[in-house]
């Protein structure tokens, strides 16, 4: 196989590596969880505020920490779960193509990233 070849298989591995990525991790971390996140969070933060009991702010900030244990496993979750084929695709390519290229790594995961980019925008678009 021709160095060119080899980099071409290295960025579609990529590319398609980054589009699987996106479309898993935006499948189990929605934007309405975002939102549904960020929208609790201003909400806790005006009634921290305006709380005069010790009890309602510890109470507030169970609701807070709460709030942010669903957050962030969820998001650590998609982030594991949509990692696996992004790995998968660079362990299959990597005893065939990567000992022919210099720096297969940048190569691979920039590619990824553009393929991840390029899901967003589709998605958006859609």
């Amino acid at each position: 196989m021709q160095t060119a070849a080899y980099y071409a298989t290295a960025a579609a591995a990529g590319i398609t590596g980054g589009w699987a990525f996106t479309l898993i991790w935006a499948r189990l971390a929605p934007v309405s969880v975002q939102r549904q996140f960020w929208s609790t969070l201003s909400s806790v933060t005006k009634s921290m505020l305006i709380a005069e009991q010790s009890h309602e702010f510890l109470d507030l900030y169970r609701r807070l920490g709460a709030a942010l244990l669903r957050y962030l496993s969820r998001n650590l979750g998609g982030l594991i779960l949509a990692s696996l084929p992004l790995l998968a695709l660079a362990g299959a390519i990597s005893t065939s193509v990567f000992p022919h290229l210099n720096d297969p790594e940048l190569m691979f995961f920039g590619m990824a990233a553009v393929g991840a980019a390029g899901a967003m925008i589709w998605r958006r678009r859609t």
